[in-house]
């Protein structure tokens, strides 16, 4: 387990109660991740009976472009600030940050002239024109951008400000999206969407740069031992995000090239209503991961024996959240049309994935805080490759159910070769917490 230096007060929680201040925070990041479903959530029938499946599809396909480029333009810069927010200084912390944003805006320009070399070949195979995946390139350098501002937030526990910027930028981009679908006529629906989506993440990443420019953690200054730092800790990172894509989104290609467009649309609409579960495990595992490195720092067996029992807690609670989803759908699909009512039978599948990630959250903190993404990266490299193998094989069997099935496959084994490997990398009091969780639960019932 690595030292953690003093504390510079960039992530020091503030509050009488570190418990009460955690679900505090993850009630705050809770009801903003309510609001930030919601407005999706009720754009979703309006484009539902404005698009055809097929034009919904493209915008799904854009979309996992861009999650896809994510990983590899930002070089995982939102976890390494938050770790660098507990071991650096001020002056430390403003070169390691404005290091790693200059060094992903390098990469953005090589993967804007290698898209734009091999327009053809890729719009070919994810069906999103070619000048798309260029404004794709651009979204995701922005979103980078944006995911520190609100790293740096979450570090500091300042979870209202964070829901208010994620909500704020859900709604505009809610309306930036609805506007042209229903004012536009012909083939300008799915052209005026995308500009949409894009020129709404892309006005909200521009107020981010100039709020770290003005808080002094973005500077024109550029080192190369921040860069080091910066690159042994978020390059390995690369190979675990793009997993993470190839485990969560790599179905909707799949889908694309063995079916239609059509069914990726149908499929999509099934998986963000399943996603309602990610909800729950998103806005808690914000709040989670400042407390939990702050207790893990504090190194004392009490504390130990409580994050134990409270994971355990934590993972029952995530399938009762998965049970409730599915239970939940079937008042949701009248309001999406008849030419959506295939996707009902996706909706549990989904469910019980988004539940399975959000426990594998849990066990890959332990990672994240020891340093070791390289072993996290080799985990979901090849649970992802064995997934995306797995998927290909059950869509072509199955049909488009195949890709659920393939979800829930994939976080299952991620899950569990996860926990496996911060069990040692993390030596924590299993056993212990287990068996004297009944009478921790007695002791809060008590309360």
């Amino acid at each position: 387990m690595p030292s953690v230096p003093e504390a510079t007060g960039h992530a020091e929680p503030r509050g009488p109660s570190r418990w009460t201040q955690l679900f505090g925070d993850a009630a705050t990041y809770t009801v903003g991740d309510i609001l930030n479903r919601l407005f999706p959530f009720l754009l979703l029938p309006v484009l539902t009976r404005y698009l055809t499946p097929a034009e919904y599809g493209t915008f799904v396909m854009f979309q996992v472009v861009v999650n896809f480029l994510l990983p590899l333009v930002g070089l995982n810069v939102e976890a390494a600030v938050s770790r660098a927010m507990v071991q650096l200084s001020a002056v430390g912390l403003s070169l390691y940050i404005s290091t790693a944003l200059i060094s992903g805006g390098g990469v953005a320009l090589g993967l804007v002239a290698t898209a734009a070399a091999l327009a053809g070949p890729l719009q070919a195979f994810l069906g999103v024109p070619g000048p798309w995946l260029l404004i794709a390139i651009v979204v995701a350098t922005g979103e980078s951008a944006k995911a520190v501002l609100l790293t740096v937030w979450q570090m500091e526990h300042r979870s209202r400000t964070y829901a208010s910027f994620t909500v704020t930028q859900t709604a505009a981009r809610t309306v930036a999206c609805l506007a042209p679908v229903v004012w536009s006529g012909g083939g300008a629906k799915l052209e005026g969407l995308l500009w949409g989506y894009s020129l709404s993440l892309l006005a909200f990443a521009v107020y981010a740069v100039i709020e770290l420019v003005r808080c002094g953690l973005l500077v024109p200054r550029w080192a190369g031992e921040p860069a080091r730092a910066f690159l042994r800790y978020g390059l390995p990172l690369v190979p675990h995000r793009v997993s993470g894509w190839l485990t969560g989104m790599a179905d909707r290609v799949i889908i694309a090239k063995l079916t239609s467009l059509g069914q990726v649309g149908i499929y999509s609409v099934g998986y963000s209503i399943g996603t309602a579960v990610a909800l729950v495990q998103e806005a808690f595992n914000r709040a989670w991961v400042p407390f939990f490195f702050d207790r893990l720092a504090r190194g004392d067996a009490a504390a130990r024996v409580s994050i134990v029992q409270f994971i355990c807690l934590y993972a029952i609670a995530m399938l009762a959240t998965a049970v409730a989803v599915t239970a939940a759908a079937p008042l949701v699909f009248p309001l999406l049309g008849p030419r959506f009512a295939a996707a009902r039978v996706f909706v549990v599948w989904i469910s019980f994935a988004y539940a399975l990630n959000g426990i594998y959250k849990m066990f890959a903190n332990f990672l994240f805080y020891s340093a070791r993404t390289s072993v996290l990266s080799a985990i979901t490299i090849s649970t992802g490759v064995v997934t995306l193998g797995v998927t290909i094989l059950l869509v072509a069997s199955r049909g488009v159910i195949g890709a659920a099935y393939g979800a829930v496959i994939g976080q299952a084994l991620a899950c569990a070769a996860v926990f496996v490997a911060a069990r040692s990398v993390a030596p924590m009091p299993w056993r212990t917490g287990l068996a004297t969780l009944p009478e921790r639960i007695r002791r809060w019932r008590a309360l």
